[in-house]
């Protein structure tokens, strides 16, 4: 299902779907100069902003093709959410890789990028677990997660408090698992 928030987000990424050529140079042409402006803010070069931006475009492409895309939020900020966990992932691959010594690596990497770069990497790990959930299970846990009560939850979703309970319980179980099964859990683990 392909759902946005907005008519115009809707019509871009139906558009997307049928590889209108004016859709997807639009969205370059909306989207590139800002994520090219961020990502020279954050130790990268326009070509790495570009090569950023064209990996979240296949991306984008290919969730529009299997019609896998619900956007809860604008495409403008879906789009830089996208470019901006690839370039963090980038970097944090690039520190693994050369070994510096910790004042060069402050020189290198302001700490509030390091302390961005960690939680969005942690919310994207968290988030591709949380996807494999099945729909009653995401929806169970985004209520709860939401703050939501469960009486609350219960009423939504038309069940007794009881089974919305057990039913929390498991779906945090299950995603407990998985998250614990991942061979990259221990990075995350600090």
């Amino acid at each position: 299902m392909i759902k946005a928030l907005n008519t115009a987000d809707q019509m871009a990424l139906e558009a997307l779907k049928t590889g209108a050529t004016l859709a997807i140079q639009k969205l370059y042409d909306q989207h590139l100069p800002g994520i090219i402006l961020w990502i020279k803010e954050n130790s990268g070069s326009e070509s790495d902003a570009r090569d950023v931006f064209q990996e979240a475009m296949v991306a984008l492409f290919r969730k529009v093709q299997r019609e896998d895309i619900e956007l809860t939020c604008p495409l403008k900020n879906y789009i830089r959410a996208i470019c901006k966990n690839l370039w963090l992932a980038k970097i944090r691959k690039q520190r693994k890789m050369i070994s510096l010594d910790p004042e060069m690596e402050e020189d290198l990497l302001d700490k509030s990028i390091v302390k961005e770069m960690e939680s969005t990497e942690q919310r994207s790990f968290f988030y591709r677990h949380f996807q494999k959930l099945g729909d009653s299970c995401q929806q169970i846990l985004a209520l709860f997660f939401e703050k939501t009560p469960l009486q609350e939850i219960a009423d939504k979703l038309s069940t007794s408090l009881a089974y919305i309970k057990k039913r929390k319980f498991q779906c945090k179980e299950q995603l407990v698992q998985s998250i614990q099964n991942d061979p990259h859990f221990e990075e995350f683990k600090r």
